[in-house]
């Protein structure tokens, strides 16, 4: 059965902001896991012009992406890639999942 060590888990934090991660100027949260209440990520919340930029950036982004104008068939092999991104890293997205749900990693990795 496969293992991992909880206290190892990198867990990067932040927001995605116009293309990059921004750490966050606002308060900070301590996220715990449930299964033991240890905490194991500090998050901080975004300041207003952080949320702004968010926001604005997200409204030059959308006319541009071409998502909209996508025919569904189109999308649907999209989301399969994006899929198929994410079965390519099961091995280090299965154990955040599995420290941040009380779900075994036995669960997660299938």
């Amino acid at each position: 059965m496969p293992t991992f060590d909880l206290d190892a888990l990198d867990i990067a934090g932040g927001h995605f902001i116009d293309g990059r991660r921004v750490a966050g100027n606002g308060g900070a949260a301590a996220v715990l896991r449930p299964s033991d209440a240890h905490p194991y990520q500090e998050i901080r919340s975004a300041t207003p012009d952080e949320v702004d930029n968010a926001v604005e950036s997200a409204a030059r982004a959308f006319p541009t992406s071409g998502w909209a104008s996508i025919a569904p068939r189109e999308r649907i092999g999209v989301m399969r890639q994006w899929a198929s991104l994410i079965e390519a890293e099961v091995g280090a997205l299965a154990p955040l999942e599995s420290a941040g749900s009380i779900r075994p990693i036995s669960e997660t990795i299938a």
